[in-house]
């Protein structure tokens, strides 16, 4: 089995200001996104004409129910020759940020602190769950959806 993971594409236009977006902030792709997505089905269909299934177009794609993702997937099979199913999967969700959510990386130093952001973002330390700063799902949670999700793929 070859497995491509994807994610999606962009969802904030250049200069627009970011926030973190998670499982509960359904943003959909902006136009550069969309571009990403169908210069990838491009790809992946010159690639499997060109090379002989050196990187076969997939037999699937499974996607998170976030409109990005879907959307993303979507453009993607557009591009293809053939026909493809995409399955929808919530353990392909993003994570849930809780409280983070929609916010600023200024708002979240302000409201939870600079060392809780930074143990995240410089180090991948998830925030310490008996603090305000409590994401919406804990990171063994999140193990565990990724672990399940690839025992089905295996079997």
């Amino acid at each position: 089995m070859k497995l491509l993971l994807v994610r999606h594409g962009n969802t904030f236009n250049v200069g627009q200001k970011a926030f973190f977006i998670g499982s509960k902030e359904d943003i959909p792709l902006v136009q550069s996104g969309r571009e990403q997505a169908m210069a990838l089905g491009q790809a992946l269909q010159k690639n499997h004409t060109d090379t002989a299934d050196e990187l076969p177009i997939p037999d699937t794609i499974y996607t998170s129910p976030l409109k990005r993702a879907t959307e993303f997937s979507n453009i993607i099979i557009k591009q293809l020759t053939v026909n493809i199913p995409v399955l929808v999967d919530h353990r392909l969700n993003e994570i849930d940020y809780g409280a983070w959510g929609g916010l600023s990386k200024e708002a979240i130093c302000r409201k939870f602190h600079q060392e809780t952001f930074e143990r995240w973002d410089k180090y991948l330390k998830w925030p310490d769950q008996s603090t305000a700063s409590r994401w919406g799902e804990s990171e063994e949670i999140v193990i565990k959806r990724v672990h399940s999700m690839i025992a089905d793929l295996i079997k």
